[in-house]
């Protein structure tokens, strides 16, 4: 059984995330720069759900598969040597997004992890701004 993700349903979901945080009252992370911030965050959301279905998608342990919360766990674990009783307390998906930025900020998005990305910042005119998440990234 493959593990498939649902990238525009993941991307419409962490869009939907942020642009209700927003209204809700949450200050806004950049004071300078309030439009588009609905799109900038909700592209760590994102690239945070691709990479845990990247982890997820490796079929090589065939004794177990992961969930995606346990997926990151385990990320955190081999790579960041954690405990396994410290990363089980990790369960937001801002806290992650937070741990693992620097792997958020070197990992490029496939073709097909940024195609809803891609339509929504073009849409909006933000294209430029996102395209160095981007594998084949048009210059």
């Amino acid at each position: 059984m493959s593990f498939e993700i649902d990238h525009y349903a993941e991307w419409v979901a962490a869009l939907d995330k942020h642009e209700a945080e927003l209204k809700s009252g949450t200050a806004p992370r950049w004071e300078d720069i309030r439009a588009g911030q609905d799109l900038r965050m909700a592209l760590g959301t994102y690239k945070l759900k691709c990479f845990a279905a990247r982890i997820c998608q490796n079929k090589a342990a065939i004794w177990a598969r992961l969930d995606k919360l346990d997926a990151l766990r385990l990320h955190l674990i081999n790579k960041h040597h954690w405990t396994l009783a410290e990363a089980r307390e990790v369960e937001k998906e801002e806290d992650f997004v937070f741990l693992l930025h620097e792997e958020l900020l070197q990992m490029k998005l496939t073709e097909a992890e940024a195609y809803p990305v891609r339509q929504w910042t073009e849409q909006k005119g933000y294209r430029g701004e996102f395209e160095q998440h981007f594998e084949n990234s048009a210059p």
